[in-house]
């Protein structure tokens, strides 16, 4: 018991709390609030949000890099990563989080078995672009894509966005056969066509093209 309530009702509170597709804001205000309950709030918050790893900005993928350590919770316990990243902080972020995981002497998050990168006000080719995915940890079986648009984003510039991405080439720049799931939701034909050719052991694609995704 933690002041009155059962520990197993706290972890099931604070779980739905943080996977619920919160703003980056709600997100980041969430991380820095709920440990400050008591100690033991702390404690069980680490616990969750080590499982499922989401990673609002830049400088927190930072953060989580240094924190990776062999014992550590969210090494041993990371089973799902959502990096959600803007035009303002760019995918190159998420390649470098990826890449970094091959940089780390013993093996990263060895647990890790789905990888969400939610793109917002972003067009197509920045997946391709940046190369993000060429280091893709091989423990990972499911990948998600999903491309969203800010309200305040003009009709003719989101348009324009999507209608950027040019189809790669019959041989793709890269492959992570260790997919077995594939989703995709928000993006275009071309861009889910391109996907799977990346994804050649992909046993099961699921995709949602809409050209007025909004968050």
């Amino acid at each position: 018991m933690i002041s009155g309530l059962p520990v197993e009702l706290i972890e099931r509170t604070l779980f739905l709390c943080w996977t619920m597709p919160l703003s980056m804001a709600d997100r980041i205000r969430l991380m820095t609030s709920a440990p400050l309950v008591n100690s033991s709030w702390g404690w069980i918050f680490l616990r969750v949000s080590s499982r499922d790893v989401y990673v609002p900005c830049p400088s927190f993928a930072h953060h989580f890099l240094q924190i990776l350590r062999p014992q550590s919770l969210p090494n041993v316990l990371c089973r799902s990563l959502t990096p959600k990243f803007d035009a303002a902080a760019g995918s190159r972020r998420v390649a470098e989080l990826l890449h970094r995981f091959h940089d780390i002497s013993a093996p990263a998050v060895p647990n890790l078995r789905r990888i969400h990168i939610e793109y917002r006000d972003m067009g197509f080719d920045c997946v391709f672009d940046n190369w993000t995915l060429v280091a893709f940890p091989p423990q990972v079986t499911e990948l998600e894509l999903s491309y969203s648009f800010s309200p305040a984003m003009p009709p003719w510039l989101r348009s324009t966005l999507r209608s950027k991405h040019k189809r790669q080439t019959d041989r793709p720049p890269w492959i992570t056969p260790s997919v077995r799931t594939l989703t995709i939701l928000g993006g275009s034909e071309s861009l889910v066509l391109d996907m799977v050719m990346t994804c050649p052991n992909a046993q099961l694609v699921t995709y949602r093209c809409s050209p007025h995704s909004v968050v």
